[in-house]
């Protein structure tokens, strides 16, 4: 076994053991288990596409990134296809028999595909969109993803599109890059102030951030103060935090306690009990020392692929890693395929084989 699949299994290990001890202390293992469950299934997945990615490595290792990125994209295609008659039937067939099964989640001229959630359609696309950049599709297909992108009405996933493209598609001049997102910015916001959609309403809301506070921004809201809720609760348990598993037993007591606001919004409770962001629960339910561990183990991989990558021409590719660690800001579960799948395509795209092979020799003798 690989030295480092035995170092992720420790860690897993010691940090289940570390929130069996804080169930024991606060009377309940409910949260633990739903801890074991959650790390049981990211190590699975973890373990399988880092098997399948070292096999296209090794088969493949001049054409490891084309080939790797052109299967995930395959792999993807009745996702995008779906998505296009949902909004076929929705427009066009409305007394078709199909209408109820491919248009019943096209609720709020929102695209939202098989999960019935437009952010997480959103974050499937904006992969697919720069792997068929990475991949080099034809320009007719980047273009209707971005067109499903903007379908889904998500403003974060608009937002990050933007932020991401700018470094991709423009100079290496800082200045020049500076410049041309606040013009991408200054346009978008002049067009969502004189337009009256669903996404301009909620990016609306956004500019407008004295009324976030509100029934119908709750959304909004929780993405924004729910992470610094999070942090709260990590700061206040800086070294080992409150356990895996158990942030929602503590959601509520901070959040009240640090935004009493909070308190006066009819449907706080629905909105839902996450941090909305992987770091901030880190931070919370296993301390911030775990947390500057993995954001250094990140930022190691992400020089690592830069090395690899610098005498190629390959700056989408660095795009797709940015845009990996930016998914984890509006979304808290270990078990995140997308982030799996994306780690699990670097950590191969600089692996080092001779170390691999002799850490595998030594352990035979």
């Amino acid at each position: 076994m690989e030295f480092k699949i035995l170092i992720i299994i420790l860690i897993s290990f010691l940090l289940l053991l570390v929130s069996v001890f804080k169930g024991i202390e606060y009377g309940k293992l409910e949260g633990s288990g739903r801890y074991c469950i959650e790390l049981t299934f990211f190590i699975i997945s973890y373990l399988a596409f880092n098997k399948f990615f070292k096999k296209i490595k090794s088969e493949e290792k001049d054409k490891y990134i084309d080939t790797s990125l052109s299967i995930i994209y395959k792999f993807h295609k009745p996702f995008v296809i779906f998505m296009i008659f949902q909004i076929f039937t929705h427009l066009m067939l409305k007394k078709s028999i199909l209408t109820p099964f491919l248009s019943s989640r096209f609720t709020l001229g929102r695209l939202q595909s098989f999960s019935g959630e437009p952010s997480w359609a959103a974050r499937t696309l904006l992969i697919l969109i720069f792997v068929a950049m990475i991949d080099k599709k034809d320009k007719i297909i980047q273009f209707t993803l971005l067109f499903l992108l903007f379908l889904t009405g998500s403003s974060l996933g608009i937002l990050t599109y933007l932020i991401v493209i700018v470094l991709s598609k423009t100079e290496r001049s800082t200045i020049k890059k500076t410049l041309t997102f606040f013009f991408m910015i200054l346009f978008l916001y002049i067009v969502i102030q004189n337009t009256d959609s669903y996404l301009s309403s909620r990016i609306k809301e956004l500019i407008n951030y004295k009324n976030l506070l509100n029934t119908r921004s709750g959304s909004i809201a929780a993405r924004i103060f729910f992470p610094i809720n999070a942090l709260y609760i990590g700061l206040n348990n800086f070294i080992l935090g409150i356990g895996g598993g158990y942030y929602r037993e503590f959601h509520y007591k901070f959040l009240f306690e640090l935004f009493p606001q909070f308190e006066t919004i009819p449907n706080i409770y629905s909105v839902g009990v996450t941090s909305k962001n992987l770091y901030t629960r880190l931070a919370a339910e296993n301390g911030f020392i775990f947390l500057v561990f993995i954001l250094s183990y990140l930022f190691i991989l992400y020089y690592k692929v830069l090395i690899e990558l610098k005498n190629q021409n390959r700056t989408e590719v660095q795009c797709l890693f940015i845009l990996m660690i930016l998914l984890n800001l509006n979304f808290d579960s270990l078990f995140y395929l997308y982030f799996i799948m994306l780690l699990s395509f670097f950590e191969n795209l600089v692996r080092v084989e001779d170390y691999e092979e002799n850490w595998n020799y030594d352990n035979k003798l």
